[in-house]
């Protein structure tokens, strides 16, 4: 009886090394994820405040982010900078601000339709008014995880938009 109950958990050993396996490297790997992930979303978070406060344009801001994400200097994890060209960083650059409005155009019905128009737009469709950044990076699925998909890699993304004319006193001065 003993003999068979030995053979039986070696058996058992023996089977459950592989999978304990593969939940060790999917929590490793899916944490991974989520950590570059958040780094995604705060590279794109500090993308449009440098829309907001600065006079940057898209090539200069994508060169930040870039240096955000992959710099030497970096401390801790930083992304691999051959995943991060022009086609994974997307920057668009809205301006947008509710026109200066001043006594002399009291006189101006003209300027002061412009102004009516201009505001009341931009407060019902502010959508078409945000600037924002978007960067993806791509994964490379492990080998031991290749069962779970088709193909070899897969992308992940941060966001992050900001409504033009807000921030800085004066707002987004690009038009």
């Amino acid at each position: 009886m003993k003999k068979i109950s030995k053979g039986q958990a070696l058996t058992e050993s023996i089977i459950m090394i592989p999978v304990m396996v593969m939940i060790f490297v999917s929590i490793v790997w899916f944490a991974r994820i989520l950590i570059t992930r958040q780094q995604l979303v705060t590279a794109a978070r500090y993308g449009t405040d440098l829309i907001l406060y600065t006079n940057l344009n898209e090539g200069e801001i994508r060169q930040e982010i870039r240096n955000y994400l992959t710099h030497h200097w970096i401390k801790g994890r930083k992304l691999e900078a051959s995943k991060l060209g022009e086609e994974n960083i997307k920057i668009k650059i809205e301006g947008y601000s509710i026109p200066d409005f001043n006594f002399d155009d009291l006189m101006n019905p003209a300027r002061i339709y412009d102004s009516l128009k201009l505001t009341v737009e931009g407060l019902l469709a502010p959508h078409n008014h945000t600037s924002w950044v978007e960067i993806s990076y791509y994964f490379e699925i492990p080998r031991i995880l290749s069962f779970m998909s088709n193909s070899d890699k897969f992308y992940i993304s941060g966001r992050s938009e900001v409504l033009a004319g807000t921030g800085c006193k004066g707002g987004n001065h690009r038009k």
